[in-house]
C-alpha cells in the first residue's frame, strides 16, 4: 500500500549483470501522481508529480501563470487556486555580484543534499541558495517543471526574499523555466545541463543570469556575465562532482 504523502516507495525486482549473473534486489522507485489545477473556477492544467507539496504546486503554478494568489485548497488529486490576475510583472532589477567559488558552492551543497535526485535517478532538483552558496530551500520532484512550482509556492507562502538569491535546477535550461525563475525576480540561475537557444534569448531579455552545462570544476555563462565575479580565492579548485 501506497502513502501519498510519501515520494517513493520500495519495489522487489531483478537486477541483472554484464555476463548473465541476476540478483533479487529492493530498489526505490518514484511515485507519479496525476494532479488537476484549478484557476479561479477553470481548469488549467493536468500535472504529473509527487504527491507532496501540493498547495505550494498550485500557488507557483498559479504565480507563474501571473496571479498574486488569494487562497489554495486540495482536494484529492484536484488543486484549487483562487487570486487576481493576471498583473503585469515587476522589471528585474538587480546589482548583485557573486564570486565564481559561490556557484561551485551552490552547485555542490545543492547535489550533496539531493538525496532522492542521488537515488532513485528519476528526481530532479529545483533550490534556492545564498550568494555565498549556502541552500535556502531544496525541492525534489519527478517532473522539473513541478520542482520548480513547488519551490515557488514554497518561497511566496513564506514571503521569503528571493532577489539577491541564486536558483539551481538540476535539468536543461528552456525558455519556460527561465520565465518561471523571473517570477521570483532571482538575477541567477544555475542549471545542471545545457540551455536551449529560446531560453538564452529569454535569459537576455529578462535580465538573468543563465549559468548551465555544469561539469565538475567548469561552467559556462551564457548571459549578463557582469554578475559573476573572480575572487583571489576563487583560484583554488572547488570540486562538484
Amino acid at each position: 500500500m501506497v502513502c501519498l504523502v510519501m515520494s517513493i516507495v520500495s519495489m522487489p525486482i531483478k537486477r541483472v549483470f554484464s555476463g548473465g549473473r541476476v540478483e533479487d534486489v529492493i530498489d526505490i522507485i518514484a511515485i507519479e501522481f496525476s494532479v488537476e489545477i484549478y484557476l479561479n473556477g477553470v481548469k488549467k492544467i493536468v500535472l504529473e508529480t509527487s504527491p507532496n507539496m501540493l498547495e505550494e504546486l498550485g500557488v507557483g503554478y498559479a504565480s507563474v501563470c501571473g496571479y498574486n494568489v488569494d487562497s489554495v485548497g486540495v482536494a484529492g488529486s484536484r488543486i484549487n487556486v483562487y487570486g487576481l490576475g493576471p498583473i503585469k510583472p515587476r522589471e528585474l532589477s538587480s546589482n548583485i555580484r557573486v564570486s565564481i567559488g559561490s556557484i561551485f558552492r551552490a552547485i555542490h551543497n545543492v547535489f550533496s543534499m539531493a538525496k532522492l535526485f542521488r537515488e532513485t535517478g528519476c528526481f530532479h532538483v529545483a533550490a534556492l541558495a545564498t550568494r555565498d552558496g549556502s541552500v535556502v530551500e531544496l525541492v525534489e520532484d519527478i517532473s522539473r517543471h513541478c520542482a520548480l512550482y513547488k519551490l515557488i509556492g514554497k518561497l511566496i507562502k513564506r514571503s521569503s526574499n528571493t532577489d539577491d538569491k541564486i536558483v539551481v535546477m538540476s535539468s536543461r535550461a528552456t525558455s519556460h523555466l527561465i520565465e518561471s525563475i523571473a517570477v521570483l525576480k532571482t538575477p541567477i540561475a544555475v542549471f545542471r545541463g545545457a540551455p536551449t537557444d529560446k531560453a538564452i534569448e529569454r535569459a537576455k531579455e529578462l535580465s538573468i543570469t543563465l549559468v548551465a552545462h555544469t561539469r565538475g570544476d567548469r561552467f559556462n555563462i551564457y548571459t549578463h556575465s557582469h554578475r559573476i565575479v573572480v575572487e583571489p580565492h576563487d583560484i583554488s579548485h572547488i570540486n562538484t562532482s
